[in-house]
């Protein structure tokens, strides 16, 4: 039982020790008071979020500042608050019928959204619930 906890206790100190040698987290300002849903990073510079009341943005500095996207005005159903729930890229074109770009996902959507020129224009692909689209860390094509 000591040897298995002694073991324990160094494991965690040794995980510790590497997190804080190889992880550098730093509090950013998104530039808005709305709720942040999610938020995918296309490269270590390039990233979205997206959130309540329409919430879409874009950083090009790994999140130093942020820019204002058009959001989607199609796939959300009427009533709905314009809560953007889930965003990820789709890179690949002979995946089904999707295309490549931006895909977001509407707190209670019956369509798939996405861009390919990031919120200048969007198109909607028939889907029973975008919601099946998203996971807890992210969104999903599936």
């Amino acid at each position: 039982m000591k040897t298995t906890l002694s073991l324990l206790c160094l494991l965690l100190i040794n995980a510790i020790a590497f997190a804080q040698h190889h992880l550098n987290w730093t509090i950013l300002n998104s530039g808005t008071t709305e709720r942040i849903n999610d938020v995918y990073f296309h490269s270590p510079d390039t990233g979205y979020i997206v959130g309540e009341n329409y919430l879409f943005k874009k950083t090009t500095d790994g999140g130093v500042t942020w820019t204002n996207l058009p959001a989607p005005a199609i796939g959300e159903r009427p009533g709905n608050n314009g809560s953007i729930i889930g965003i990820g890229y789709h890179s690949s074109p002979n995946f089904g019928n999707l295309q490549a770009g931006l895909y977001l996902s509407w707190e209670k959507g019956y369509y798939g959204i996405y861009t390919t020129d990031e919120g200048s224009t969007y198109n909607s692909f028939q889907f029973a619930d975008s919601n099946a689209l998203c996971t807890t860390n992210g969104f999903d094509v599936l």
